[in-house]
């Protein structure tokens, strides 16, 4: 073989070669793989047979993969929505502690529970200078008593106790003061004062029947009836005239009655007690 003839047969398979390259190229640039992304992986050129071929004949053999015409979403520029926060849970505040009661103090001092006195005594009574005490301590060994004064007038032991004591029955001097004052036991000493006051007259009740004329001359009786307290006594007026005086609380008796006047009055004041006399009065009339 000459050398023309060999490199007439060399030229034809360079220019096929040069020809697959170019089609790669092509290839590459189109489906975007770009030289060095392998967009056609496993491509391969089959050189055309020997023979006089003034075209390059390139065959692609491995499948070429095309990129979906669907473009991939932008990333989303908004920001991530975050989850809802839940309300934060109200704490319950605690329960305070319970202060516990303070343990009450026992009095140990001495008292005077009770003391008990009349209000008022009748000096008209059989019982007349005299008065009725009761009374009841306690945190104290006993009890000492003042008349009218801070003078002692007597002791006495014991939580509880009744007394009669003496009480003046005077005409100027109408009510006494008895003072109890406890003994032993814890300073202070406890102490009370009752008076006691020296009852007045009064007249419960007075009443004069209806007199009972033929005519208008002559005296007629009519009885009087009355009753009193705290006096020994009462005197009857009639039209202002002394008619008699009687002895006794309770008192009924026959009195004349004038029938030569319309009406008549009938006075009764009570006598012999301490203090002012009581008084009340009563017309009587005929028709």
């Amino acid at each position: 073989m000459t050398a023309e003839a060999g490199a007439g047969r060399r030229e034809p398979l360079l220019l096929g070669i040069i020809g697959a390259l170019i089609g790669i190229i092509v290839a590459m640039v189109i489906f975007g793989g770009g030289l060095g992304g392998g967009g056609l992986a496993g491509a391969s050129v089959t050189p055309t047979a020997a023979g006089p071929s003034t075209e390059p004949s390139a065959t692609l053999t491995a499948e070429t993969s095309v990129p979906s015409a669907e473009a991939t979403p932008a990333p989303s520029t908004d920001a991530p929505t975050q989850p809802p926060t839940a309300a934060p849970t109200a704490t319950p505040a605690p329960t305070p502690a319970k202060t516990p009661k303070p343990t009450p103090t026992v009095n140990a001092n001495p008292t005077i529970v009770s003391f008990e006195a009349p209000q008022q005594e009748d000096c008209t009574n059989a019982t007349a200078g005299s008065v009725h005490l009761k009374w009841t301590i306690r945190n104290a060994t006993g009890v000492t008593i003042s008349i009218d004064g801070p003078g002692i007038f007597m002791e006495y032991p014991g939580l509880t106790n009744e007394v009669d004591l003496p009480y003046g029955c005077d005409f100027v001097n109408l009510q006494h003061t008895y003072t109890l004052r406890t003994v032993g036991g814890t300073d202070p000493a406890a102490s009370i004062t009752r008076t006691i006051k020296t009852r007045a007259p009064s007249i419960t009740s007075f009443t004069v029947t209806k007199p009972d004329c033929p005519t208008d001359s002559g005296t007629v009786s009519v009885t009087m009836t009355y009753e009193i307290r705290a006096a020994t006594g009462a005197e009857l007026r009639i039209d202002g005239v002394l008619w008699a005086t009687y002895n006794g609380k309770q008192v009924s008796v026959p009195v004349g009655y004038d029938c030569t006047q319309n009406d008549q009055e009938f006075v009764l004041t009570t006598t012999g007690g301490y203090g002012p006399a009581a008084t009340t009065s009563i017309k009587k009339s005929k028709n």
